[in-house]
């Protein structure tokens, strides 16, 4: 996030990535130093606990609740593909190439390309339960 689109008196959401939560803050201060080589642009920030701190001491800040919710899920997401990756990586050096893997809950199926002679169906069972079929014409 661009530190320069904050304003004073306005409230703020970081990620303590050591603890995986959201913390609110309120922006208490800018202060712009210039300097010889350029100006530095910092901000005091008043947490929720009342702690001060200065915003280059966190990585991300966020305006808005949502942005930190979609940062959150994205890097939970990237670690969840990460774990599958290595287990499947695993798999395939103890055990061979792994099987076809069946999506459960509401993952869509893969795209499946049909022989000549045969056609691709979704079919519901009577139980609920969606499959994709191949069946001879």
């Amino acid at each position: 996030m661009d530190e320069r689109s904050l304003t004073v008196g306005s409230v703020v959401f970081l990620i303590i990535p050591e603890k995986q939560v959201i913390v609110p803050a309120r922006v208490t201060e800018e202060l712009l130093k210039r300097k010889l080589d350029g100006n530095e642009r910092s901000y005091t920030l008043k947490l929720s606990t009342g702690d001060d701190i200065v915003i280059s001491d966190i990585d991300k800040v966020y305006t808005t609740i949502g942005a930190a919710r979609e940062h959150m899920i994205e890097a939970a997401t990237s670690a969840v593909d990460a774990l599958c990756k290595r287990a499947l990586l695993k798999s395939e050096q103890a055990f061979g190439p792994a099987p076809a893997i069946v999506p459960s809950g509401n993952m869509p199926l893969p795209d499946a390309e049909a022989a000549p002679d045969e056609a691709i169906v979704d079919v519901q069972l009577p139980d609920g339960t969606k499959a994709r079929a191949r069946v001879k014409r």
